[in-house]
């Protein structure tokens, strides 16, 4: 009897603690995997994680309209993310100006290109011709004109961003004219002096109020 006790402890203690340890390794896992996939793969981890704690049943009702739901926002959130097509892959969707545009509804690769066209500058693997496409796209006078039709900086707003622009720049760089250009009576004879007024109230200004406009408009 005395050498049965610990063996007898042992199977208990086995037996009280495995479901526990189930419990716990099923929600560390999802935990894990909620941190990794986000927010709707945190969704399904926790419901993995009640069935595993409550021990229900893999086939059973509840779990396949558990799974229709997944399914059904996985497709949700990964509509318009889908790969180019093979045979034209990413160089296929370099188009310019008034080509024709992507439907955002039937395009399954509609929001990868929108991403792509804000964010990557390798098209082609062509230098030359990834250079052209790059002016074509960020260039504030040419991207009015010649821009990709799905570009999230559309037309329209590029227009609105010209505008305010030399709106934004028109009265310092008239107010340096008329002090330096060639109608000035000061006779100023120092050359870098205009340049670095410009410079430091015209060009850089602009940049920072062009940057600030893009992200607002992107």
């Amino acid at each position: 009897l005395v050498q049965a006790l610990p063996q007898t402890f042992v199977a208990v203690t086995n037996s009280v603690a495995s479901p526990v340890a189930a419990i716990l390794l099923a929600s560390a896992s999802s935990s894990m995997a909620a941190a990794e996939a986000g927010p709707v793969a945190s969704a399904m981890a926790s419901m993995a994680s009640d069935d595993a704690a409550k021990g229900g049943n893999p086939g059973g009702p509840r779990n396949c309209r558990k799974l229709r739901v997944e399914r059904g926002i996985l497709r949700h959130f990964r509509r318009g993310w889908e790969e180019y097509p093979l045979l034209e892959g990413k160089a296929g969707q370099m188009r310019f100006g008034c080509s024709s545009a992507e439907d955002s509804m039937d395009c399954p690769y509609f929001h990868r290109l929108q991403r792509d066209l804000a964010k990557s500058f390798y098209w082609s693997g062509k230098c030359g011709r990834d250079y052209l496409y790059f002016v074509s796209q960020w260039h504030p006078l040419f991207g009015m004109i010649l821009c990709h039709p799905n570009h999230p900086w559309t037309k329209s707003s590029r227009l609105l961003m010209f505008v305010a622009s030399l709106a934004f720049t028109m009265v310092p760089s008239a107010a340096i004219a008329d002090d330096w250009g060639a109608c000035s009576t000061l006779g100023h004879a120092d050359w870098l002096e205009p340049k670095l007024y410009v410079l430091v109230y015209v060009t850089i200004p602009d940049c920072i109020f062009g940057q600030v406009l893009y992200q607002l408009s992107v």
